[in-house]
């Protein structure tokens, strides 16, 4: 036939040389456009992270910020929310020359009136869903009683607080 050694010897090595060129100087652009990808995930990933946590931020926020406030019971400051993995939380600090029997009784009606329940531990600590509240005497120079609210992530792990 006349065809049948078409391509000479030197031509099939030249095609593997260009092959293998190509080859060098395509993986540097294939391994960038993979770490960009990767990268731009684990971006994604953190921000919508970071909204749900500032979202639960919110929200117990507005929990705190809807409490009754008892008589004699005078808002001194808010510390600013925190959010870590599964957990945001947020403390009021209040003066009053009252105790906390005292001012426990319009909390507990506010409490049983919106569905939350009593821890069985402790007498200030009331639960609802992923939503806790604990009120509790405190020696800070910034009040003589904090209001502890925090939210737990939906499925993360439930803790104990120990004073």
């Amino acid at each position: 036939m006349p065809f049948e050694n078409f391509y000479k010897e030197s031509d099939k090595t030249d095609r593997r040389w260009r092959w293998l060129v190509c080859a060098v100087l395509l993986s540097p652009i294939v391994y960038v456009i993979v770490l960009v990808s990767f990268s731009w995930y684990e971006n994604r990933t953190a921000e919508i992270e970071f909204e749900e946590q500032a979202e639960r931020a919110r929200h117990v926020d507005a929990l705190c910020t809807s409490l009754p406030k008892p008589e004699q019971f005078s808002f001194v400051r808010r510390d600013p929310p925190s959010s870590s993995g599964y957990i945001a939380s947020i403390t009021f600090r209040y003066r009053s020359e009252r105790e906390l029997e005292e001012i426990m009784p319009t909390f507990r009606v506010w409490f049983d009136n919106n569905g939350w329940t009593a821890d069985k531990g402790w007498n200030a600590k009331f639960n609802k869903g992923n939503q806790s509240i604990l009120i509790r005497p405190s020696e800070s120079v910034w009040g003589n009683f904090e209001i502890w609210c925090y939210e737990r992530a939906p499925g993360s792990p439930s803790f104990e607080i120990y004073d």
